[in-house]
């Protein structure tokens, strides 16, 4: 009996170890498959992430190159046939955004009609430059004053201006990358290493769109804005733009050439004034305003330009006597390339200080011009950007605005009329 109690009590004992075996084998299995299941979670939660990660490197990338994006050249926006461009003339147009109507926006062009908005509400007036502690320096922009006036995005659709711009692209990436030193037709600028040149470069610079995206590795793009009438908004989208070689009611500032700006503040400045070359300050009704269309609107051009050799401009080198006199009014104080300095120049030649052929070789050995110029208290006219403007004991001043000034029309491409208009009251819309 005692016997049989024993084995009773081991063979129990044995059950309860094999149950207790078992459980500790289920619970080992359960943690594994707990341990898998948590690695999987955490797995997917980083390829999740990693994958948001990657789509948002290319919403931005899109935010960032959405300007080329209706053009022949852009990579991002395929099948831009799709989209109905209305009207039977030399363009096409395509209301992108209507502050009326802002859900009417296709799902398809909300991206990029935000993208649009940004490109002009974030261009608004520099305030003073901030040098980088890589040589270059950085200009920090306002809101766009124009931004809550902002009434109508309409895309622009005209084919024989896009296929001139795009060749003038290819060539000018095939002049960049031929020969051993790359590229007999892209010399470097005088003046390379001066300090303001190299600082005024470094801005524009930072404003070109360049990268595979555009299909190229050294020609780029860079939006500009101008702001102009209706009547010549229509035939630049129509023939292109026109040279400002005969706009001297107000003087020509910086030689003949295609005026843009990269500032759509800039630009609406202007598309309020009539005055040949005027421009109101944002809220200041002006000597004498543009009437609008019908619907009260003004209309700001959005355009791709294609720089190629841009002659960056700086007081020290443009301007009489290092560009010490500031004044809205005197010849004194306009560039060497101003209409009105003839006078200027010559004397400059004659003392030795100005080069006998200058003037031919800015307007003549470049494609483009820029400036980056400050408010009205100087007349609009260029500003230093590491140091002061004017006299050794004058203050520094912000770099307000710029002026791109580009030699031919097939450097130029519309791409968009930005309508403003100002609302009852005042106020508009805000972003």
């Amino acid at each position: 009996a005692a016997e049989a109690a024993g084995a009773r009590d081991r063979e129990a004992v044995a059950r309860a170890e094999a149950a207790a075996a078992t459980a500790r084998t289920e619970a080992d299995a359960s943690a594994r498959e707990a341990a898998r299941a948590r690695s999987s979670l955490e797995a997917t939660k980083r390829a999740a992430a990693e994958a948001a990660a990657e789509e948002e490197k290319k919403a931005e990338q899109l935010r960032m190159h959405a300007a080329v994006a209706f053009t022949p050249l852009g990579q991002l926006v395929t099948g831009r046939a799709k989209f109905a461009f209305e009207g039977n003339g030399a363009y096409g147009t395509l209301e992108l955004y209507n502050a009326a109507q802002p859900d009417a926006t296709p799902p398809a062009l909300r991206q990029l009609a935000q993208h649009y908005r940004d490109l002009f509400c974030n261009s608004g007036r520099g305030d003073l430059a901030v040098p980088q502690g890589d040589g270059t320096v950085v200009v920090p922009q306002a809101r766009n004053k124009y931004a809550g006036e902002l009434s109508r995005i309409v895309l622009v659709k005209n084919e024989l201006l896009e296929n001139a711009f795009t060749t003038g692209l290819l060539l000018n990436e095939r002049a960049r990358t031929v020969g051993a030193a790359g590229g007999m037709h892209n010399p470097p600028n005088p003046d390379e290493f001066e300090l303001e040149k190299e600082a005024v470069r470094s801005v524009l610079k930072s404003k070109m769109k360049y990268g595979e995206l555009l299909g190229f590795e050294k020609a780029s793009v860079i939006p500009t804005f101008h702001g102009c009438s209706h009547e010549a908004a229509d035939a630049i989208c129509s023939s292109g733009m026109a040279n400002a070689a005969d706009a001297v009611q107000n003087g020509i500032f910086f030689g003949g050439g295609l005026y843009t700006s990269t500032s759509g503040e800039y630009g609406g400045g202007y598309a309020r004034s009539q005055d040949d070359g005027g421009f109101v300050e944002p809220g200041v009704g002006g000597l004498n305003p543009r009437p609008g269309n019908p619907n009260g609107e003004h209309v700001v051009l959005m355009q791709l330009g294609n720089i190629r050799r841009a002659y960056v401009g700086t007081r020290g080198r443009d301007y009489p006597q290092h560009g010490a006199i500031i004044s809205a009014q005197d010849p004194a104080s306009f560039s060497f390339l101003h209409s009105d300095s003839t006078g200027q120049v010559a004397r400059a030649i004659a003392n030795g200080t100005l080069d006998p052929n200058y003037l031919v070789n800015v307007q003549t050995g470049y494609d483009s011009r820029y400036f980056i110029v400050g408010g009205d208290a100087i007349g609009f006219q260029a500003v230093n950007l590491l140091g002061h403007t004017g006299k050794r004991n004058d203050p520094k001043l912000p770099a307000a605005y710029d002026e791109l000034i580009f030699k031919e029309s097939n450097q130029l491409c519309p791409q968009a009329l930005f309508y403003i208009k100002r609302p009852p009251g005042g106020t508009g819309p805000s972003w």
